[in-house]
């Protein structure tokens, strides 16, 4: 399940429906400083953005493969995010992003979703990671 928290963030749960009540199972904020730091570090990205906020999640999608005989689990969303310049301007624009979780383990970590890998439209098909949403 995907939902937003109100505050400029979404919150991704995996939710135990086989109970008389649903109960969250696990949890991931899409916006953390983490997912910032490493699309910062993206050569697609300037510098001199800032992320405001998630304005939307497009898709989400969850899959297993087995590494070493063990079933694991990623999940995925693509996702849009309200980015500012440093310039005067402060023009915002909306960017593409495609960030991955291991989900359900971390070897040698405390959180049971981790954030394992941030890209941009820009890295994954080499066009600009602006667009035009009409």
């Amino acid at each position: 399940v995907c939902k937003a928290n109100g505050r400029g963030d979404f919150l991704i749960q995996e939710v135990d429906v086989s109970r008389n009540k649903p109960v969250t199972v696990l949890s991931a904020k899409l916006l953390t400083n983490e997912l910032k730091m490493r699309l910062a570090r993206s050569s697609a990205v300037s510098k001199d953005i800032k992320i405001v906020g998630v304005t939307s999640v497009l898709s989400l999608s969850a899959g297993v493969h087995r590494v070493q005989g063990r079933a694991r689990v990623r999940v995925a969303a693509l996702a849009e995010v309200l980015v500012v310049g440093n310039s005067r301007n402060g023009t915002m624009n909306k960017m593409r992003l495609v960030a991955v979780w291991k989900w359900g383990y971390n070897p040698g970590g405390v959180s049971l979703a981790s954030l394992q890998s941030v890209l941009t439209t820009q890295t994954i098909d080499g066009t600009s990671n602006e667009y035009d949403p009409a």
